[in-house]
């Protein structure tokens, strides 16, 4: 996963898989999906990022994933 913030367009890019990159939706004004051929979400986009999150904190992002295992018997 790659997080990139670009201060001069105010847009945040959150890649999620390198797959290869096949063609976007936008789901609102400042939100796009991009997606692989096989209809997969790669990455997101959010355009005017300030509006939303606090671009003092974009320098620095932290993220923590949690798995849950369900046991199979």
């Amino acid at each position: 996963m790659d997080i990139r913030y670009d201060q001069a367009s105010d847009a945040l890019y959150i890649r999620l898989k390198d797959n290869k990159y096949f063609e976007s939706d936008e789901i609102n004004s400042n939100i796009i999906l991009d997606f692989d051929k096989d209809k997969n979400v790669i990455g997101i986009e959010i355009l005017d990022a300030s509006r939303y999150l606090d671009t003092d904190e974009l320098s620095s992002v932290k993220f923590e994933v949690s798995k849950k295992i369900d046991k199979v018997s």
